[in-house]
């Protein structure tokens, strides 16, 4: 499946994921916006997209782990897999944006580590930026930083 918005792709046309990604649940209704996915080392997690309310064609995109184990922790992705999680997150936006080809915004904040407190924007937030900026078609799509939010907006919108 494309990730085509008419003629709009989301994705960069040379883009292949350079891990594998994990298996994907994808929602029971396909234009649903809960998705799951478990690690190699058991974490189970969730990806949501939330419609924004300043903007019907926008989504915030919130995932985390769902383990009971790590409830209100932030719970610690091993290093190999770090890569592979980001990748996977980068699949299910494509398959959302495939479902939802009107989108024209995507907003991303990542979790702060305790010891990130003091940083403008955590780690997260900055891997999943410069993922972004190498996957996005960059002829169609702006990304940027803001803070501790990433930012993937339309160029052909009123809002790009």
């Amino acid at each position: 499946m494309s990730s085509f918005r008419g003629q709009v792709p989301l994705l960069h046309p040379d883009y292949q994921p350079g891990v594998p990604v994990f298996r994907i649940d994808d929602p029971a209704i396909p234009s649903g916006e809960i998705y799951h996915f478990s690690t190699h080392s058991g974490l189970l997690y969730e990806v949501q997209f939330g419609r924004k309310r300043d903007n019907y064609f926008g989504f915030v995109i919130n995932f985390g782990v769902l383990n009971e184990y790590f409830e209100n922790e932030y719970a610690m992705t091993h290093e190999n897999e770090a890569f592979r999680i980001i990748a996977t997150v980068i699949e299910i936006v494509r398959r959302f944006f495939v479902q939802h080809p009107l989108t024209e915004y995507f907003e991303f904040n990542g979790e702060f580590r305790e010891s990130e407190k003091n940083r403008p924007s955590s780690v997260r937030t900055r891997l999943f930026y410069r993922t972004a900026s190498r996957v996005v078609h960059p002829a169609y799509w702006n990304v940027e930083i803001q803070g501790n939010r990433v930012i993937v907006i339309s160029k052909q919108t009123p809002h790009g």
